[in-house]
Order: C-alpha cells, then structure tokens, then sequence
C-alpha cells in the first residue's frame, strides 16, 4: 500500500513542479499549488478504494482539505469493542503511522501537504483515532 502511495506521491509532485514555472512563487502562490496537488493526489488515490490493507484495515477512501490529504481507514477487530480499539489501536499503531509516513510521503511533508489518518470502526462507524503528520512530525 506505501508503495502505491509513494508512487502517486511522486507523479503527482512530479505534476505540480510542471506547475511551477522559472519564477518564483509567492506564499499564496505556493499554497495554492499545494491545494491542487494535495486535491489532485487524494483523487487519484480514491480512485483504488475501497483496498483492504490488512485482514482488519480497510481504506475506505481518500480526500484533500486545503493542503491537507486525509485518509479515511475502518478497522473491523472480533471481539473487541470499540473503546478497546481505541486505546489499543491508537497507542500501538500512531507511532508506526507517523513513521511510515515520513518514509513513505517525505516529499509530500516537504511541500508543506499535511497527512491525516482517521481511524473508524467498520461496525458502529464511530471515531477510533486519528493521527495528524506534519512535516514537523517527521525526525531530520
């Protein structure tokens, strides 16, 4: 799944630098392109949703706010409830989830495109977790 991310990551970036002209871009400028980017990725990744992650992951799709990209996950765990899969879940997987992030998606933080990973329960549609990457979030 990083792989296919990592991919998308690169040709949309590669999209958004045929953007950039020989100028420099303002500040606004420069969010802007990173709002179309970050619109753009998020639609191509959508495309290939729902994907089973893991026998307890789904991604079930993919959207951008502003220069934020969110991903929208639902767990489905037998036999834990949903305040189990809270506190397991979310203490167990947020540092892999920002790790993999800043290995996987480093160009993306660069660029200032933020990450956003939701976590739902597939039975009750409640909110589990969520975690947000920065760019800040990911060790030099």
């Amino acid at each position: 799944m990083f792989r296919s991310i990592l991919f998308i990551s690169v040709t949309i970036l590669l999209l958004g630098a045929e953007v950039i002209k020989n100028e420099e871009l303002s500040g606004e400028e420069f969010k802007a392109q990173n709002r179309q980017i970050a619109e753009l990725a998020a639609g191509e990744m959508n495309k290939n949703t729902p994907q089973q992650v893991d026998s307890y992951t789904t991604l079930a799709s993919v959207r951008s706010s502003g220069t934020t990209i969110i991903y929208n996950y639902e767990l489905d765990v037998d036999g834990k409830s949903d305040d189990e899969l809270r506190e397991d879940a979310s203490k167990k997987m947020a540092q892999g989830i920002i790790d993999g992030s800043c290995a996987s998606s480093r160009r993306f933080l660069e660029a200032d495109i933020d990450l956003h990973y939701i976590y739902t329960s597939k039975k009750s549609k409640s909110l589990l977790f969520e975690v947000k990457v920065t760019k800040r979030s990911c060790k030099s």
